[in-house]
């Protein structure tokens, strides 16, 4: 009922609009609606509906529009309580969209502000227009009709504010927007979009966005901005706003744990070395802070000027003295002289007790620095840094961006860092700062470096469609997004609901995808019919209610039209986390086949025994692709997979896997 009204009947037909008669008829259903499950008094009905009619007339045309819903809907979904009608087993999204702003806002008030972002754009996919009636002037109409643009401006006001806070930047300039296309005199909305600005290094539209909202207040209503707009005006302007500032620094937990054990095992005699061995971009410099913010006590870095600088020695004994744990700058830049002068200056140390030199060093300068410490006889500890798996910088993306990342999010990251966490740290919070992370019904995803049209003027082009197109270009559209792949006119046919659609003709979806190319929702590629811009695919599938995405991710999944390859992801959205073992073994051994032959060379799978391959490096390139073909089957299914690779040396490398499903196997 956001919007214009949409009714669909328990077998998913659509009803047109023409089936219901009278408008009276369509009021009555929107009352009861409005409190499904709830029934509504007959006095209030006969009041809102009838007001200028006798009683008894009034309560014959009520029993009318009621026995004609029933029929129009094909079942009996209007019961009398009491002195009162309540409609039952029905969906509505008025009533969805209050329960999800009641909980964004208990959310907002606790602090969790990436579920509020979350809920409210749930919340607003619903909203695709202002609540409409028959007697659209009537006093239930206006006050429901203000009441629910109230609700939403302050579920965008607040959730733009909660954007900020976790530098989803695009994400609060859209918000911030959509508050003030609705309310141009909050003073809220434009602080939210003036903090997004500024957070984007924007300093300059900042400061418009704060000029016109001035000049609009005091022309319509002769007042000026409020105390704390005014105040965060002068900050920008001061420049002592402070809204740069990223998330820190989170990963490598199981390093960051054997540095910290080290550390604490470190004697009261002696000097001792700990190498911290990872390649530029680590992380390796940020395990050894963390790991000293959790031991605590005294710890001191020594940071000489200039690249490949090194400590003297009267720094080197003046640190010593003065904390228990002395870290160095990486090695990366020094030559093979350097070292052996460093490792004599911490030799000179030992007078010195209890003390822990620490040193960043990458695999090229290891060997060197290992050489020189073993003929001065120094005590030396080893933390190797790992390469993140493709789980591991899951974890750290979503960590660091305060929610759930996308798996197209993680993609890109595994490719522009690969698996080192320093360089995906910094990746991520440049995209931060270049405000490209947005929320998706799949997580937060990364958007383009460069677009002609803004995600909002696409969202506002998305929800014109929808509210323009007919029921069957709705499933098409549904369908497309979910898919997530070009189709064609015959292909769509076939998926579409049988029950719903049962006379559906190629030719009919073709129409509709026609109209759906003029009205600028989709374009006609080399493979079918696609979407003019991935946003509009976002939009769509946050559109669709819970119920649906799963309903048509199942036929989806059920279907043989779809690629083996492609099954089983729908299978895991299509059903909750304890059926997410349903997809079949066909489909998984397919994608695993399918993984293994794109990723690895013909000679790792079938090795002669005479071709002197290693077979150490090949074995972990076979479980590394194994693992990565494995993992967006298992992502949010309720079980593990462990892999154990048997070498031998007289057969190929084998490779076994154990799932251990805490469900039905």
């Amino acid at each position: 009922m956001l919007g214009s009204l949409r009714v669909r009947r328990g077998d998913n037909s659509p009803v047109h609009p023409a089936e219901w008669r009278t408008g009276k008829t369509v009021d009555l259903l929107r009352l009861l609606a409005l409190n499904v499950g709830r029934p509504v008094r007959i006095d209030s009905l006969l009041d809102k509906l009838w007001p200028d009619v006798a009683e008894a007339k009034g309560r014959a045309s009520l029993r009318t529009a009621a026995s004609q819903i029933r029929r129009t809907l094909s079942c009996d979904c209007i019961e009398r309580r009491m002195d009162g009608l309540a409609l039952t087993g029905a969906w509505v999204d008025v009533s969805a969209f209050r329960d999800l702003a009641v909980e964004a806002r208990a959310s907002h008030r606790s602090g969790d502000h990436a579920k509020v972002v979350c809920l409210t754009r749930q919340a607003d996919a619903m909203y695709l227009g202002d609540f409409e009636a028959h007697d659209g002037g009537s006093d239930w109409a206006v006050e429901l009709r203000e009441s629910m643009a109230a609700m939403r401006v302050a579920l965008l006001t607040d959730a733009a504010e909660s954007a900020v806070e976790l530098r989803w930047l695009q994400d609060a300039v859209d918000l911030a927007s959509l508050v003030i296309d609705a309310d141009p005199y909050s003073d809220r909305g434009h602080r939210g979009l003036m903090s997004a600005f500024a957070g984007l290094g924007e300093t300059d539209r900042a400061l418009r966005v704060y000029t016109n909202f001035r000049a609009v207040l005091h022309d319509d209503l002769g007042i000026s901005p409020s105390a704390q707009t005014q105040a965060l005006q002068m900050s920008l302007l001061s420049g002592t706003a402070d809204l740069s500032q990223a998330p820190g620094w989170v990963g490598h937990e199981d390093d960051c744990a054997r540095t910290v054990s080290l550390i604490r095992g470190a004697t009261d005699r002696g000097v001792r070395v700990m190498c911290v061995n990872g390649a530029t971009g680590s992380g390796r410099e940020a395990v050894i802070d963390a790991a000293l913010d959790r031991v605590g006590g005294t710890a001191l870095r020594l940071r000489p000027q200039g690249p490949g600088a090194l400590p003297s020695k009267v720094e080197m004994v003046a640190a010593a003295k003065r904390a228990k744990v002395v870290v160095l700058p990486p090695l990366d830049a020094c030559d093979d002289s350097d070292i052996a002068d460093l490792v004599s200056t911490i030799a000179a140390l030992t007078p010195v007790d209890g003390v822990t030199v620490t040193i960043p060093v990458d695999r090229q300068h290891l060997e060197p620095l290992l050489m020189e410490l073993e003929m001065v006889s120094l005590e030396v500890v080893l933390v190797e840094m790992h390469t993140l798996t493709r789980v591991e910088l899951e974890r750290l993306a979503s960590a660091l961006l305060c929610g759930p990342a996308a798996p197209g999010l993680v993609d890109v990251l595994m490719n522009v860092s690969g698996g080192l966490s320093g360089k995906a740290t910094s990746e991520l919070r440049r995209w931060l700062a270049k405000g490209r992370v947005l929320w998706t019904p799949s997580g937060l995803d990364i958007a383009p470096s460069h677009h002609q049209t803004s995600e909002l003027e696409i969202d506002k082009i998305t929800r014109r469609i929808l509210e323009q197109v007919c029921p069957l270009g709705t499933d098409i559209v549904s369908l497309l997004a979910l898919l997530d792949r070009p189709a064609t006119a015959a292909f769509i046919a076939q998926l579409l609901d049988q029950v719903a659609w049962p006379d559906i003709t190629e030719n009919d979806v073709d129409v509709a995808l026609d109209q759906l190319a003029d009205l600028g929702a989709l374009q006609l590629g080399p493979h079918g019919y696609e979407f003019m811009h991935r946003r509009m695919l976002t939009t769509i599938e946050a559109w669709l209610r819970h119920g649906v995405r799963r309903q048509l991710h199942r036929r989806l999944a059920e279907s043989p039209l779809l690629p083996e390859v492609d099954r089983p992801s729908h299978w895991i959205k299509a059903a909750a986390s304890l059926h997410a073992a349903e997809f079949d073994e066909a489909a998984a051994t397919a994608v695993v086949d399918e993984a293994l032959s794109n990723a690895l060379p013909s000679t790792v799978l079938s090795p002669r025994p005479d071709s002197g391959f290693d077979l150490t490096a090949r074995v972990a390139l076979l479980e590394e692709a194994v693992r990565r073909a494995l993992e967006p089957l298992l992502a949010g299914a309720m079980f593990s997979i462990s892999l154990s690779v048997v070498p031998d040396v007289l057969q190929p490398a084998a490779i076994a896997t154990a799932a251990a499903p805490t469900t039905a196997a």
